[in-house]
Formats: C-alpha cells, structure tokens, sequence
C-alpha cells in the first residue's frame, strides 16, 4: 500500500537540503563582505618596494645612474633638484631601474638631493668644481717695471 505523504515528505527534505545550501552560500557572502576589504587592505600593506643602492656620489662632471627596484609594488620616482633629470619615464613596476642624470656642478660647492621612489629616498650627492690656482712666483726690481706670471687652474 502506498503513503499518500511519501511524496510530500520528499519535497519537504529536498527543500530542507535546498535551504541549508542557500544558508551556506549566504554565510560564504557576509564573511567575504567584510574579509575581502581586510584582504586587499592587508596586500597593500605586504606589497613593498626595495630600492639599491640608497646613495650615489658624482664627480663635479656629473653622469647618468640608475636606482634598482624589486619588491612587488609599481614605482613613481620625483626629485625636487633641478639638476637631476629622471629619464625616460618617472614610474614603473618591481624590478624596473629608475634611470636618471646629474648635470655638471659648475660650482665649488659640492651639493645634494634626493629622488623619492614611492617615499623610499635615494640620496645623490655632487662635488663641487675643483678651482685650484696658482701663480709662478717672480722678483720686481727696485726701479718697479714690468712683470708677467702665469697662473694655471685644474
């Protein structure tokens, strides 16, 4: 003899089984809701860029350098020193080398920059133009007259 509820009490279960699924699914939806910014917050943090070498000294002639980037992270390169040019391009990514120039240091003072690269700094530092002088050494007679030397620079 067949039970009339028999189909009934089989709907009910898959429903049951149905509903239990949603719920999952649901609860999978709020944790992701409120994980997923903790995640992306917390991959920003770990994604860092190292730069090599942190300083760089240039004879009064200046040239031409790089910075290495590795790490994970892309880069944006500044400097405040009108006398540095950061070429071809100020950004990139992880493993890139920030290349830039150091134009001649007319001056007898040496001087000194940095190059931010994503707030970490390189520092380039300049000599000063070298101005050694010097005279030949000579004797005026006592009734005066003229006198030449020669003074040379290096």
């Amino acid at each position: 003899m067949s039970r009339p509820c028999a189909g009934i009490t089989s709907i009910i279960g898959d429903l049951v089984f149905i509903l239990e699924v949603l719920f999952r699914v649901n609860c999978l939806l709020v944790m992701l809701k409120y994980t997923l910014p903790l995640l992306l917050s917390l991959s920003a943090v770990f994604a860092q860029l190292s730069i090599d070498p942190p300083t760089r000294t240039f004879t009064n002639l200046g040239g031409g350098n790089a910075i290495l980037t590795s790490g994970s992270d892309n880069w944006n390169a500044s400097t405040d020193a009108d006398w540095i040019t950061i070429t071809p391009r100020t950004n990139g990514s992880a493993g890139e080398a920030v290349i830039y120039i150091v134009n001649a240091n007319l001056s007898a003072n040496p001087r000194e920059a940095t190059i931010s690269v994503n707030n970490k700094v390189h520092t380039v530092t300049q000599q000063g133009y070298a101005t050694n002088l010097s005279a030949s050494i000579g004797e005026y007679d006592r009734f005066g007259g003229t006198y030449s030397f020669d003074v040379t620079t290096e």
